[in-house]
């Protein structure tokens, strides 16, 4: 129990920044840069940005990377990012991209959200598969942003639907 405590307070730290002002529903632009440490080594580097696209859309964006001795030893490189939209005060994802490099291996994941005909198509590396979407959904960056809003406008919610 000790550590979920903990994981969820790292997560609430790392997202601090995206406090959502609830009068205009309107997540303010940001970039943070955390340096990641082990007792006082320099194990990695988080970058987290959002910013404000053309016709009311955003893009959420998180990379990290491993630095330091360790990078001789474990590299390591995840770079994510989702483009979304509010609707009718819901964060309505749009498509989620994910890629981690390590060593010589790659994994990417590309989701798009096809709300027209109400299907996602997920695909990985050279897999690609569809499935219904069960409302509201979110990618798994776009969750957080929801889940900072719902804190911060004290609306409790229990259950938030990933695709993955």
């Amino acid at each position: 129990m000790k550590r979920l405590n903990v994981q969820i307070a790292c997560l609430y730290l790392l997202l601090f920044p995206l406090r959502v002002c609830a009068d205009n529903f309107m997540p303010p632009e940001f970039t943070v840069e955390y340096l990641l440490k082990k007792d006082n080594t320099e194990i990695g580097r988080m970058t987290r940005s959002l910013s404000h696209l053309d016709n009311g859309r955003y893009r959420f964006e998180s990379s990290s990377k491993t630095t330091g001795f360790i990078s001789l030893f474990y590299k390591n490189s995840i770079n994510e990012s989702t483009d979304w939209r509010i609707r009718d005060q819901q964060f309505i994802a749009d498509e989620y991209h994910y890629l981690r490099t390590k060593r010589d291996k790659k994994r990417q994941v590309d989701i798009r959200f096809d709300w027209d005909r109400q299907k996602i198509i997920t695909s990985v590396n050279d897999s690609t598969w569809k499935m219904p979407i069960r409302h509201p959904v979110y990618d798994k960056l776009l969750y957080q942003v929801a889940i900072i809003y719902d804190l911060t406008a004290d609306r409790p919610v229990d259950t938030y639907h990933v695709a993955d």
